[in-house]
């Protein structure tokens, strides 16, 4: 009768315990489903919030995944963040839904990811890419060139209808243009930022003959030696003219815009050279550029990468390191020497920032900045 009681208090002390985990687990799951909803009711509302990015970011996203992930619902994370990309693009805010896939989602180099988030990461992408296409090709239908010149910059180029598009978008806007206005023509990098597209190069057209026009740069959009050693030079004979009609153009052009720019005869010195790309001389500088010779012309490219129009040299002063901004000129292509005690020293022309011509900056020096000239006809 013992044995049979002592058992029975075991019986019941083990359901006992098995009734308290059982409790105890039930609590914990209640608890866990809670958060889980509160975090999903954050996603919804995160949606709807107002006010800038960061703080949405803090209030609603950032407690919310880290929420999710903790109870182990970093599936639910992971798709959230998917259909935020697409978010992004269906507001057409199409930089931050790349962004957010390169720092949000793919976060390093040693992000690991499943095949299947690899195959939503490449159909979100797809998505924009739709997006942007569609938007840009309403814009040129709309005939606003160079909004839908920007969206196709985003996509493959080099895709035969893209490419297509891209011309109609150069070739109209310019056809329209006047004297004085501005265009894109070409591509180069601009904005120096690293890893994304060359941007288009903006031109000022500063004279039109029939179907034929001559652009320059709007912006100083390199540096260069007007020559590579100091000896006599001519624009004929010039490092830069090398450069301008072999490297740049190749930079700068592809086969249908080549297509479309003139040789031209260019008479420098009493000499003529025929040239794709070409510096303005003095004469054409007064003639054309009158009304834009004080613009502050430089393109961050070449202030920062080339220090062609602005750069910062540190000096010291009272043992102290002190930054100070320099303009630099930009190339003409007329040339000169001279006489030193130690020989000739040979130079070139240039336009400084307040719009004055000079004429004595060594040609062997790369602190002078480039605006390229160039004759196209557009049919």
């Amino acid at each position: 009768k013992k044995k049979m009681i002592r058992n029975a208090i075991i019986a019941v002390a083990v359901v006992i315990v098995a009734l308290l985990a059982f409790s105890a687990v039930s609590t914990q799951n209640t608890e866990n489903q809670a958060k889980y909803e509160k975090a999903i009711q954050l996603l919804e509302e995160a949606k709807t919030a107002e006010g800038d990015a960061k703080t949405i970011k803090r209030k609603y996203y950032t407690p919310a995944y880290k929420t999710l992930n903790e109870l182990g619902y970093s599936d639910v994370v992971f798709a959230n963040k998917i259909d935020r990309v697409k978010g992004f693009a269906d507001k057409a805010s199409y930089d931050e839904a790349f962004s957010f896939i390169n720092t949000d989602i793919i976060v390093d180099e040693e992000t690991i990811l499943t095949q299947a988030q690899t195959e939503a990461i490449d159909e979100a992408i797809t998505y924009v890419n739709s997006k942007i296409l569609e938007d840009a090709n309403a814009k040129l239908a709309a005939k606003n060139y160079y909004a839908a010149l920007d969206l196709y910059r985003y996509l493959d180029v080099t895709n035969t209808e893209i490419a297509k598009s891209v011309e109609i978008c150069q070739t109209e806007s310019i056809k329209t243009s006047k004297v004085g206005d501005v265009v894109r023509f070409g591509t180069y990098e601009v904005n120096c930022e690293s890893g994304d597209f060359d941007e288009d190069v903006e031109w000022i057209v500063v004279a039109k003959e029939g179907n034929q026009y001559l652009l320059v740069t709007k912006y100083i959009v390199d540096a260069y030696k007007f020559n590579a050693t100091n000896v006599e030079t001519t624009w004929e004979t010039s490092s830069i003219r090398t450069w301008l009609n072999g490297e740049f153009v190749s930079k700068a052009f592809n086969a249908d815009e080549l297509e479309r720019l003139n040789t031209t005869s260019v008479e420098t010195n009493g000499k003529t050279t025929q040239d794709k790309v070409f510096l303005l001389s003095k004469a054409e500088f007064d003639q054309y550029l009158g009304n834009y010779k004080k613009l502050v012309l430089n393109s961050k490219y070449a202030e920062t990468i080339k220090f062609a129009a602005e750069f910062e040299v540190e000096n010291k002063v009272n043992d102290k390191k002190v930054k100070t901004s320099y303009s630099a000129a930009w190339w003409l292509r007329d040339t000169s020497s001279v006489a030193l005690a130690n020989g000739a020293s040979y130079t070139a022309f240039t336009v400084d920032q307040d719009g004055v011509v000079n004429g004595g900056h060594d040609v062997t020096k790369a602190d002078a900045g480039v605006r390229p000239a160039i004759w196209i006809t557009v049919k």
